[in-house]
Formats: structure tokens, sequence, C-alpha cells
């Protein structure tokens, strides 16, 4: 019989499963990173449809998140929980703040990932 537990635990990781399968189509370099090939064809959309898209679909995986009681789930679950609303969390900072537009800052810029694209990405002929 399954406990509260074994409950919020599976209805965590569903949620984490299908944001992740979402945020490799969403993010085809990540994808590639990973090892996911099945994004190789496409770049990342940056236009401001995609990322209000991203920002909604963010904000909705928070209010699920919020929705699984966290007492309910065991000691690991939690911890995993922590580190995705903190995820989550700063992935609606940066697009609210328009971070992930900034041409340049301490450590990274908007077209920086281009000069290696090449070799990250391996893109398929026509």
């Amino acid at each position: 019989m399954p406990t509260a537990a074994n409950a919020a635990d599976a209805r965590f990781a569903r949620l984490a499963a299908d944001e992740w399968a979402w945020r490799l189509e969403q993010f085809p370099q990540l994808a590639t990173s990973v090892g996911n090939a099945l994004h190789d064809d496409r770049l990342e959309r940056v236009d401001a449809a995609s990322r209000a898209a991203r920002l909604q679909r963010w904000r909705d995986t928070r209010e699920a998140l919020a929705a699984i009681p966290a007492d309910q789930m065991s000691a690991a679950a939690r911890i995993d929980r922590a580190v995705f609303e903190n995820q989550l969390n700063g992935f609606i900072a940066a697009i609210e703040s328009h971070a992930d537009l900034m041409p340049l800052n301490s450590d990274s810029s908007f077209y920086g990932p281009l000069a290696d694209l090449r070799d990250a990405q391996p893109l398929r002929d026509a």
C-alpha cells in the first residue's frame, strides 16, 4: 500500500521529469551538453513570445510544486525539492529582471555561447 511519502515523492518526481524534458526542448544546447541529441537541429528561441511562455511555464511549475505537501515527502525528496524550487525561482527572476537579455555581465554574455556552437552542438546538413 502506498504511503503519503511515496505518493508525494511520486508527484514531485513526475513534475520534475516533465519540467526537465520540456527544458531540454527549450534549450537545445543544454540537451546536447547532457548527451541528448534530439534537439540538435535548432537553437534556443529568444523572441519575446518564447520568453513569456517560459516564464509562464516556470510559474505554473512552481505553483504545482507548492501544491505537493513537503511534510509528506521523504527526506531525500525534500532536498531535491528545495534544489528544484531554487532553480525555478532563479529562472523566473532572470526573465522578470531581463537578466537573460543582458548583452554582457561579469561572467557571460548573450552571444558568448555562439563562439563554441560548432563544437558544442553538431548541426545536421539540410
